[in-house]
């Protein structure tokens, strides 16, 4: 299955500095296939093995879901017919996928850079969802800023939208699964109060990209 990760903070300002070329082997020395990125902004591409993963070669990844798993296993036995009760099931197992490799991966920067850096996995299905959702007409140019605000679990739901700072008269929100967008006219830039969002406690649960990019990373 294909995954990216997303970096939050790095390469800012002289901060957090992260090689991008040092990235791949590192990916490669935690057992990720097909690794590569885009960009200096921390965006990886990486597919996981799921054969490999099965038999053992993923054993932190394994370590990490099987109480969950578990549960997740006997509850589809027990609802074996009931639909909605096993869609429930598939996406608590994707989400106890995701953060086992988080937490590999976070643990893999710790190790090689002794950085802490915020880590988001999402499957590149969603990722490609969520740049369906951009509208179309939605640029970033001179006179237009348009971004794209992955979320991290703590944060995905609709009603993040209430905490964000913005005068919204000015600016333009939209939630999609897995993600905030906003676009606004830079003219209007003071007044929307996105300078705001820097400051504000949502700040940390996120981490941004234009849209040009987030449409790019959607392609793979």
């Amino acid at each position: 299955m294909k995954y990216i990760a997303l970096l939050r903070g790095i390469n800012v300002g002289g901060k957090n500095m992260i090689s991008m070329k040092a990235i791949v082997p590192l990916f490669e020395s935690m057992g990720f296939k097909e690794v590569s990125t885009y960009i200096n902004s921390g965006n990886i591409f990486f597919e996981v093995d799921e054969s490999s993963e099965a038999d053992g070669n993923g054993e932190d990844n394994a370590n990490i879901a099987s109480g969950e798993n578990g549960k997740i296993e006997n509850s589809n036995k027990a609802f074996a017919n009931n639909k909605t009760d096993n869609a429930k099931a598939s996406d608590k197992d994707n989400k106890t996928d995701t953060l086992a490799l988080t937490e590999r991966i976070s643990e893999g920067l710790r190790d090689a850079f002794n950085l802490e850096i915020p880590v988001l996995v999402k499957e590149m299905n969603e990722i490609k969802a969520i740049a369906d959702a951009i509208p179309s007409d939605w640029t970033n140019k001179e006179n237009e800023k348009s971004d794209v605000a992955y979320l991290f679990p703590s944060v995905d739901s609709p009603d993040v939208v209430e905490s964000l700072p913005f005068n919204r008269d000015y600016i333009r929100v939209i939630y999609t699964k897995g993600a905030l967008l906003w676009s606004l006219n830079m003219n209007d830039y003071s007044k929307s109060r996105l300078n705001k969002l820097v400051g504000s406690e949502l700040y940390a649960s996120i981490t941004v990209r234009n849209v040009n990019t987030a449409r790019r990373l959607a392609k793979g």
